[in-house]
C-alpha cells in the first residue's frame, strides 16, 4: 500500500534538486544561498535510499524484480535521447563511455548510477555475498564523502574522474541502507523526531567546521549526517497518523521524476535568454521561474501527454497490459 507522505515527499525532495542546479552567483544573498543549496543535499540520497526502502528484499537472493531493473534502464535511456539534441547543440557529438554510463545531460548521472546499484546489489546477493555488502557499503560512504572533501579543498570540478566515479558508486550503499532499514528500524516517532533534530544540528556543525577550514560546503555532496537525516524522515513520514489524500499524493509522486528530468532545460533556456537579451535573473529570480515553469510543464505532461510521461516514469506497454 502506498505511503502518501512518502509520496509528498518525493515531490518536495524532486523541487529541492532544482535548487542544487541553479547557477548561484555571488551576492549579498551568498550565505543564505549556500546554506540553502547544502540543506538540500538531502534529497538525492533520499531518492537512492527510498529505492531499497520499497523495492530491495534484503533477505531473499533476488532483492530486485528484473522487471524493476529494466524499468529504471527505460527512464535512463529515454531522458538521455532526450536530452541528446541540447548536447549535440552545446558540445556537438562528442559522446564516449562516460555518455553511456552518466547520460547525455550532467544530472542523469542520477539515473545511471540507479540502474549501477540495483545490479551490482542483484549480482552480489546471486553470488551469496550479501554478507560482505554492509562493509563495502561503508567503504564506499567513506570514499564518497572523503574524495567530495578532498575536492572541494583542491578545486577540483564535480566532473572529476575520481568524484565522479564515487559520486556514482555511493548509489550502491544509499540503495542498501534503505534495503537494512525497513528491516531493522525499531525507532519510535519520538525517537525518530530526535534523531531529525541531531541530523539537522549535526549538519549545521559540519557547514561550520568545513567553513573554518576553507571548504566550500556548497559543493560537498554527501554531509555525515545526511544519511541520519533521511532514516529519521522516511521513518516520520511512515508513523504519522496525517495522510496526504491519495489522489493528489499520487499525482505528487507521479511527476516527481519529471520535474528532476525536465528541469535543467529550463536552466539551460533561461541562462541562455539571459545571455542573449541582456536581461539579468536573480539568484531567487531564476530559481523561483525555473521552479514554476517546471512544475508547470511536468503537469501538462503528466496529464496531456500520457505516452511521454509513462516513458520518462518508466511505465512500459508490458506492464500497461498486465503482462
Amino acid at each position: 500500500m502506498r505511503n502518501t507522505n512518502i509520496d509528498a515527499l518525493r515531490f518536495v525532495a524532486a523541487v529541492f534538486v532544482i535548487s542544487i542546479h541553479i547557477p548561484w552567483s555571488s551576492n549579498l544573498d551568498t550565505e543564505i544561498s549556500t546554506g540553502f543549496v547544502a540543506f538540500s543535499r538531502w534529497c538525492v540520497p533520499f531518492f537512492f535510499f527510498l529505492i531499497g526502502y520499497y523495492s530491495g528484499n534484503i533477505e531473499g537472493h533476488t532483492p530486485f524484480k528484473f522487471q524493476y531493473l529494466m524499468r529504471h534502464v527505460q527512464i535512463f535511456v529515454v531522458a538521455s535521447l532526450l536530452y541528446l539534441p541540447l548536447r549535440i547543440f552545446e558540445s556537438g557529438l562528442n559522446i564516449g563511455v562516460g555518455t553511456l554510463i552518466a547520460g547525455t545531460w550532467f544530472h542523469l548521472w542520477f539515473l545511471g548510477a540507479t540502474v549501477v546499484g540495483i545490479l551490482t546489489i542483484q549480482l552480489l546477493y546471486n553470488f551469496k555475498l550479501g554478507r560482505i555488502i554492509a562493509l563495502l557499503c561503508i567503504g564506499l560512504l567513506a570514499a564518497y564523502w572523503s574524495v567530495s572533501l578532498i575536492s572541494e579543498l583542491t578545486g577540483k570540478p564535480t566532473y572529476w574522474g575520481p568524484r565522479a566515479l564515487v559520486r556514482h558508486l555511493s548509489a550502491i550503499p544509499l540503495i542498501w541502507f534503505g534495503m537494512w532499514w525497513r528491516k531493522n528500524s525499531k525507532l519510535s516517532m519520538p525517537a525518530s523526531i530526535g534523531l531529525l533534530v541531531f541530523s539537522l544540528v549535526a549538519q549545521v556543525c559540519e557547514m561550520l567546521v568545513l567553513s573554518n577550514i576553507g571548504v566550500g560546503f556548497r559543493g560537498v555532496q554527501l554531509f555525515l549526517s545526511t544519511l541520519p537525516f533521511v532514516m529519521a524522515l522516511v521513518t516520520i513520514a511512515e508513523a504519522c497518523d496525517f495522510r496526504l489524500h491519495p489522489k493528489y499524493a499520487k499525482v505528487a509522486a507521479d511527476i516527481a521524476p519529471l520535474i528532476y528530468i525536465l528541469h535543467p532545460s529550463f536552466i539551460f533556456g533561461l541562462s541562455k535568454l539571459s545571455e542573449r537579451s541582456g536581461f539579468s535573473f536573480s539568484d531567487w529570480s531564476m530559481m523561483a521561474a525555473v521552479t514554476f515553469l517546471t512544475i508547470a510543464s511536468s503537469l501538462l505532461i503528466y496529464l496531456i501527454w500520457k505516452p511521454l510521461a509513462e516513458l520518462l516514469t518508466g511505465v512500459s506497454p508490458a506492464s500497461k497490459s498486465g503482462r
